[in-house]
Formats: C-alpha cells, structure tokens, sequence
C-alpha cells in the first residue's frame, strides 16, 4: 500500500511511470500468497503471472479512454502526451505480446500442466486485442484490450488451481 501512496500517485505527472511504479506492490500479491501457502520464502512463484504483464495494457487503454479528462485535470499520460497514439499502441503490443511468451513457464518449471496451458495459452488474447488497437486506435479497441485484461489474471490463475485440485 505504501508503495502505491508514495511511488504511484507522486509519479502520475509523470508519462509512462504510473505503471511502472506498481509493478513492486502488484508482483507482491502472488509472492505473499505463495508464502502464506507454503511457509517461509521460496523462488518457486516468480514465474507465476505477472500481473503487470497484463497491468502495462490495461493502464495504456483506461489512459486512452480517457485522456481528454487526463488532460483536463493536468495528468500527463502517454496519450495526452501524444494524442495520435501510435506510441500508446506500440507500448500496448509490446507489453501484451510478452504475455504469450510468459504462458509456459509454470508449465516448464512443473508448476502446473496441460489444463492451465490449455486453457492460458488462447487468453493470451490481450496480446490480439493489443494488436488491433494498434491499427485500429478508437476507444471501442481500448475497451477491448480493458476488458480481455481484467478477465485474464482470474482465468490464468483459476486455471492453475483447477490444475493443482486434480493432483
């Protein structure tokens, strides 16, 4: 919480630090889980879903949305920074494209298996929703890349608890 308070809100004038100053206090919730789970400190759940990996996307699309009212209250995000938003797409495609490159690793660290890799590798779909924004910059787009981004972290790791309920 702290981290938000101190880092997140001071660098919100700032453009494309908001979400990068969240990645700590976001990367901390699974940690912790994992801890309280299995006791003491392990590295086993770094490869777990980063929510930021997602985090990058669905920030980039609320500020696209909604970057006339940034503007109006003095926020400077990469979309009011730069209204044609062909960096926000660039940095919404890049960011979504690292998830699908992220999917398999709980599956090779034999974390989890074929049903969460069955079931995560298609929602990698973020990254499409990014894709389209890309070539496509309306805010219909960014409530897509919005919507697919708040459905993923629950489905990836409900997907990994399905997988660790059959064992």
């Amino acid at each position: 919480m702290g981290a938000y308070l101190f880092l997140y809100t001071p660098l919100s004038n700032v453009p494309h630090h908001p979400p990068l100053s969240a990645r700590s206090p976001a990367r901390l919730a699974p940690l912790m889980g994992y801890a309280a789970s299995f006791g003491g400190h392990h590295t086993e759940p770094f490869p777990l879903p980063d929510p930021v990996r997602r985090q990058f996307p669905h920030f980039l699309a609320i500020a696209w949305m909604y970057r006339e009212d940034y503007a109006r209250a003095g926020i400077r995000m990469l979309p009011v920074v730069e209204p044609d938003g062909s960096s926000t797409a660039r940095q919404i495609v890049l960011y979504a494209s690292t998830l699908i490159t992220h999917q398999p690793a709980p599956v090779l660290l034999r974390m989890s298996g074929k049903i969460y890799l069955a079931g995560a590798l298609p929602w990698a779909s973020v990254s499409f929703t990014g894709v389209r924004v890309a070539f496509d910059r309306t805010n219909a787009r960014a409530r897509n890349v919005l919507l697919a981004s708040v459905i993923y972290l629950p489905l990836i790791y409900g997907l990994m608890v399905l997988e660790s309920a059959r064992f």
